[in-house]
């Protein structure tokens, strides 16, 4: 039987609908049992904001799922973490595995066929404990079609109730057991992008967020992440609507998607070096072309006087 899917959602409904439409053309999505999680309304919230609130839960609520659909709407607002944390931890005391998916995720149609294959595959190998449907945009050219790399990507995902018991919420205590281990460099992948600085920002309050707390569970547990060659999912939540992905920071994330990925597992329980140095490598290039920042309106306009008295 196909994972059930836990679906993320808040204020969002163009967005909603194309996550929605792009799941039910996968394989295996007529099949699947749905959790639908949204949260409600921040204190704040404006008219506005509350009428997207609701026209997201007009939409989930019109979806017709042959399977058995879960409607958790928030009274109140918890924010992301705690929606997905929890929603997840949800959904496994009544199953051992779970498919991830938030309102800004396009995916390719071989998705959810490529993570249940995955999880069934894995199922009682307790290293391997996270499946990611996304990959940065490396060139795939001499990969294998799946690999495992050390990064816990969480566009688009799956694991199991085994693995997530491992799931741990204190960023000050994960960031201290990553340094005590001397595991910095390994999350930070290499030095190629600074993931500590993640943790950093929750600890301090800057950032509320779960991924990156799920990283640092997994790497501490000697975990595996099982990734494809060529991403199955696009982000399309980095053009203002969301809160923790700028769009600057989004350009060089994503290349093409596929809709199918070749079903060959790894014949060893081994991070592959290459996949991980080709993506150690896009970090390092993204933190260059972000670091040469774009002049502003107002220095264009001072370059082009320069220019002309020159």
């Amino acid at each position: 039987m196909p994972a059930p899917i836990a679906f993320f959602a808040y204020n969002r409904p163009d967005h909603t609908k194309q996550t929605l439409d792009a799941l039910a053309l996968c394989g295996g999505a007529q099949e699947s049992e749905v959790y639908f999680f949204c949260d409600g309304p921040r204190p704040d919230e404006t008219d506005e904001g509350i009428s997207a609130i609701e026209e997201v839960r007009a939409l989930i609520q019109v979806q017709t799922w042959p399977k058995a659909v879960h409607l958790h709407f928030q009274t109140d607002n918890i924010g992301l973490a705690a929606s997905i944390t929890s929603g997840v931890s949800h959904v496994l005391e009544a199953a051992d595995r779970v498919i991830v998916v938030e309102d800004d995720l396009v995916v390719g149609k071989g998705f959810l066929t490529y993570l249940n294959a995955a999880l069934e595959h894995y199922q009682t190998e307790t290293r391997v404990m996270h499946i990611s449907a996304y990959i940065p945009p490396i060139d795939p050219d001499g990969l294998p079609p799946l690999y495992f790399y050390g990064q816990a990507s969480c566009w688009g995902w799956a694991t199991w109730s085994r693995a997530w018991k491992a799931y741990k919420g204190d960023a000050s205590m994960l960031k201290s057991k990553i340094e005590e281990r001397g595991l910095v460099d390994a999350f930070n992948i290499d030095g190629s992008y600074n993931f500590m600085r993640h943790l950093e920002k929750n600890i301090d309050g800057r950032l509320n967020t779960w991924a990156i707390k799920w990283q640092a569970s997994v790497i501490l547990n000697g975990g595996l992440c099982l990734h494809p060659s060529r991403s199955l999912v696009r982000n399309i939540g980095a053009d203002g609507s969301g809160a923790h992905m700028k769009k600057e920071e989004a350009e060089g994330m994503h290349g093409d998607i596929t809709d199918q990925v070749e079903l060959e597992f790894p014949k060893t329980l081994t991070e592959n070096a290459t996949a991980r140095g080709r993506v150690a490598a896009h970090y390092r290039a993204e933190r260059k072309r972000l670091e040469v920042k774009p002049p502003t309106l107002g220095e264009r306009i001072q370059n082009r006087i320069k220019n002309l008295l020159s």
